[in-house]
């Protein structure tokens, strides 16, 4: 049984994580970090120190990230990160705004000392609960929590083979976005970013929901598109960009982050020869699959979209352990709420004043 006490999300592991072989890192003080998680096959973007660091500077998260070590490296390592919110209260989650972080384990090590480490911890920091958003050490008999749909696809160099795995109406559409004008173009700078930005401002507007703060873009602009593991793609029509999406990369995985489009141009099918170019020349970088993100199990319009480029499908389940309670919990999927119909009809400058204010306390 794992025991002890520490006073800080940042503190080194108390006796008890010690005696379990389990210490608390930050992984901002360790220049070295993401040279250590490289040594995982499975690690994405979300494993690493930049974007930790998107969320520290952006929100004020503080990082909490769990190892064990063996010759040479960490043995695994979960990331969590202590959200402290006046609103919603104090809690840890692996990790927060990300779609899915498996914990990271080597060849004969296992990631439950991790997950018992962090449910200690929580308690230790009397923090409401502890989310876990990835598979990888938690109890079989543990209650589901929030349930999503993930799809993921394998890329290979062999653009043919890729193209053959696309529906036919997705090709169609890929064809009309070409045959009307549609040029595709990557960015990583501030010039891209923004024009991405204006578009996801009217996509959540569309969708019912204030837009992060564009402090959090320009973070992941600085601390993941200059080191080269973010690019920004454009789809641009007659000179104005009409759709746009954010693409993260580690090693050899990429992940479908943000998506965002102007729905006065969706007969152009911006975003399918945008998601097409993105796969071709993410397979043609040497990437080896392409993760595109959660959908909810209730949006059969993403999930068709995603599904026509030839994913596999999966369902992925969040995990949420109470302290208080001393045991995980079951949870259910976010509704659609009268609030969604209030941001639809907001001006945006008033929206995302808003959305500034709420989304260090959402998590």
């Amino acid at each position: 049984m794992i025991t002890g006490k520490t006073n800080s999300a940042r503190d080194s592991a108390s006796p008890g994580l010690e005696a379990a072989g389990v210490a608390t890192v930050n992984p901002l003080e360790d220049p070295a970090w993401d040279r250590r998680i490289s040594a995982f096959p499975e690690a994405t973007c979300f494993h690493s120190a930049g974007w930790a660091r998107v969320l520290h500077e952006s929100y004020g998260y503080s990082p909490c990230y769990f190892v064990t070590a063996r010759a040479g490296g960490f043995g695994g390592m979960l990331p969590v990160m202590e959200v402290s919110s006046r609103w919603t209260g104090r809690r840890g989650v692996s990790l927060p705004f990300t779609d899915g972080c498996d914990p990271l384990s080597a060849p004969g090590c296992d990631a439950r000392p991790l997950v018992e480490a962090a449910v200690q911890h929580a308690g230790e920091r009397a923090w409401r609960y502890v989310e876990f958003r990835g598979r990888g050490g938690i109890p079989e008999v543990a209650p589901a929590g929030v349930r999503y749909l993930t799809h993921q696809l394998e890329l290979a160099k062999d653009e043919d083979f890729l193209w053959a795995g696309v529906d036919g109406a997705a090709r169609r559409s890929v064809h009309k976005a070409r045959d009307s004008g549609v040029v595709i173009s990557t960015g990583r700078d501030e010039t891209a970013m923004k024009q991405f930005f204006r578009l996801h401002c009217l996509t959540r507007k569309r969708h019912g929901a204030p837009p992060q703060p564009y402090a959090f873009f320009s973070n992941i602009r600085r601390h993941l598109m200059e080191p080269g593991l973010a690019t920004v793609f454009l789809a641009s029509h007659r000179g104005k960009a009409v759709a746009a999406a954010v693409f993260m990369h580690f090693g050899s995985r990429a992940i479908f982050k943000f998506g965002a489009s102007d729905l006065a141009s969706q007969h152009l099918r911006a975003n399918n020869l945008l998601m097409w170019e993105a796969i071709r020349r993410m397979a043609a970088d040497g990437m080896r699959d392409l993760h595109m993100g959660r959908s909810e199990t209730d949006n059969p319009g993403l999930r068709r979209f995603k599904l026509a480029w030839g994913t596999t499908e999966n369902e992925f389940i969040y995990h949420r352990y109470s302290p208080g309670e001393g045991k995980f919990v079951a949870g259910q999927n976010p509704q659609q709420g009268w609030h969604h119909a209030v941001f639809r009809r907001i001006p945006l400058p008033v929206s995302r004043l808003i959305g500034s204010l709420v989304y260090p306390h959402m998590a």
